[in-house]
């Protein structure tokens, strides 16, 4: 990863960094004015939840700085500390009537007000080489490593997430609250948790079977109108992490990936009714998957290749034998007979 140069804020910045706009330049020239005056630096910490956004950060800023002044690049690498973090907490998107209960709890119309759940989690990396405050005064978990309680939110609360989401909207389903709802469906997110939890190191201190229940809890609270139109945005972005990084490691360990092929052919059969009506998913790669569908014309096996053949979408384990077939034939099936007659025979199998 490097700072990306194409993007406008970082290509001023890099022209003109003693008036920086953008989060690398004011980064980079807040961390020269302390090597300037012979001050420790500061520690780096990120507050969004990418996947190892604190190594993402310290590239992007590393990269800029080699641009602009590779002295400060190198006292960077070598003194500025980036930890990595994890937040986990249900956010709806913001509607309308967010916005009239915060106006009348307030008394104020606030545009920027956000919605959420009680539930919250924020687990971050202990390297804090100048000190750091007491958070965990406030809930704040302090780790040698994210990457466990990073892998456990993807693939358990994200992945259990897509596949209410996708079940969802074919089964005329809103909001997350009504898809755990559905017993059939609540059973099939069960065992997608449990296949989700059986990836994740077993040495790293995580209760998998107390984070699945309490997530079924946090799924099903009717209190947060969580829309399966908005989880189902961006899959190609969102399950390579969320389903076939976890099926590959699997299969790896001889393991079986069903949940997560039978998560696919739903989320591929819910591509293919978007399709058929001529409307196109909030996906970056949208064009790709509509044109994939059309040309399938029907053929399930054609759809199922043609997308997971799509570049670093599916590892190559994944595009062929078990996995594939398992994906293909959920397809067909909920095409011949439905979702809810699919998901009650694969309960009984």
């Amino acid at each position: 990863m490097d700072a990306d140069t194409a993007r406008p804020t970082v290509a001023a910045d890099l022209a003109r960094p003693q008036a920086p706009q953008g989060v690398l330049g004011i980064l980079v020239a807040a961390l020269a004015a302390h090597r300037a005056a012979g001050t420790a630096p500061f520690t780096v910490l990120c507050c969004d939840n990418l996947p190892d956004n604190g190594a993402l950060l310290r590239a992007g800023v590393l990269g800029f700085a080699r641009r602009s002044d590779p002295a400060l690049a190198e006292w960077i690498a070598e003194t500025v500390a980036f930890p990595a973090t994890m937040v986990d907490r249900i956010t709806p998107a913001v509607t309308g009537r967010t916005l009239a209960d915060v106006e009348t709890m307030t008394g104020h119309r606030d545009l920027a007000c956000v919605e959420s759940e009680s539930f919250s989690q924020w687990v971050i990396e202990d390297h804090f080489p100048q000190g750091r405050p007491a958070w965990e005064a406030g809930g704040a978990q302090f780790v040698r490593d994210v990457r466990a309680h990073e892998a456990m939110k993807l693939r358990m609360l994200n992945g259990s997430h897509s596949l209410m989401a996708y079940a969802g909207q074919i089964l005329g389903q809103p909001h997350i609250r009504e898809a755990v709802a559905d017993p059939m469906l609540a059973a099939l997110v069960r065992r997608h948790l449990r296949a989700a939890g059986a990836t994740l190191p077993p040495g790293a201190g995580l209760d998998v079977a107390a984070y699945a229940d309490a997530l079924m809890a946090r799924f099903a609270n009717p209190a947060i109108a969580h829309k399966t139109s908005q989880v189902a945005t961006d899959g190609t972005e969102k399950l390579p992490q969320r389903w076939f990084a976890p099926s590959v490691e699997l299969l790896a360990r001889g393991g079986d990936p069903r949940p997560f092929a039978f998560a696919t052919g739903v989320w591929l059969a819910w591509l293919a009714g978007l399709a058929s009506r001529d409307e196109a998913p909030d996906d970056p790669r949208a064009a790709a998957l509509l044109d994939l569908a059309r040309r399938a014309e029907g053929d399930d096996a054609a759809l199922v290749a043609g997308v997971l053949a799509l570049p670093g979408l599916a590892p190559e384990a994944l595009r062929a034998g078990a996995f594939a077939d398992t994906a293909r034939d959920t397809l067909s099936r909920i095409r011949a007979k439905g979702l809810s007659a699919v998901m009650q025979a694969e309960l009984a199998a």
